[in-house]
């Protein structure tokens, strides 16, 4: 399992929470996000969940409004 973030520091956040052992499937390193960002897809999408729950730097709002521009990026890439 790979985490997605845009920042190293929010990564090693999440790693020291979970302790040691880490879980035997996490990748070592996070895929970045931020090259995403900047997409307008991806944009569009978080945008839009901002406008449903708009605590902006609240750790689950932002979770949730990356997932949606995560998924709005890969659907665009499938459709190519």
């Amino acid at each position: 399992m790979q985490v997605a973030c845009d920042s190293e520091t929010d990564f090693r956040f999440l790693v020291n929470l979970l302790g040691v052992p880490r879980p035997a499937n996490l990748a070592a390193s996070y895929f970045d996000l931020r090259p995403l960002i900047d997409t307008t897809i991806y944009d569009q999408a978080a945008t839009a969940y901002y406008q449903t729950d708009n605590r902006v730097h609240h750790a689950l709002t932002d979770a949730r409004a990356y997932q949606r521009g995560w998924l709005a990026w890969m659907d665009a890439q499938k459709k190519g």
